[in-house]
């Protein structure tokens, strides 16, 4: 008797996770989620692509940010390349963060949300962006 009561157990938990599986909404949700993450990435590429190629050489001729001091030149710059990464992928950032909320949602997997909160918190915590941005703005100013 208590093996049928476990055996009829096991079933039921082998055909829940059969039918969880075979949920189309699921399944469609999960695809248009790693279709927009691989557009996000294709877009990261291209912005970081933009700012490789960007011109270190070309001065900067403003009236006002020649005005300004070399650590608040800096500081713009700095402003400017980070706001100019943002901006580049928002779109598709925002595309992809809305599908991976719609999944995460109706699934309750919470997988793809932990991996995005874990890349996002460790970027700014050990290889931010931002260091990228230093890197090019110490560039800039040798060269001017």
């Amino acid at each position: 008797m208590r093996y049928k009561t476990m055996a009829l157990g096991l079933l039921f938990c082998s055909l829940s996770a059969q039918a969880a599986s075979l949920d189309p909404w699921a399944e469609q949700l999960e695809q248009e989620m790693h279709a927009k993450y691989t557009v996000l990435n294709e877009r990261v590429s291209a912005c970081k692509a933009m700012r490789k190629s960007f011109d270190y050489a070309k001065p900067l001729n403003e009236g006002w940010f020649k005005t300004l001091d070399t650590t608040e030149q800096q500081k713009v710059i700095q402003f400017g390349f980070a706001n100019a990464s943002q901006q580049c992928s928002a779109k598709e950032r925002e595309a992809y963060a809305g599908s991976m909320l719609d999944y995460v949602a109706y699934t309750g997997d919470k997988k793809p949300l932990n991996e995005w909160l874990e890349a996002h918190q460790s970027s700014l915590l050990s290889r931010s962006p931002m260091l990228d941005y230093w890197r090019d703005v110490k560039t800039l100013f040798r060269l001017t």
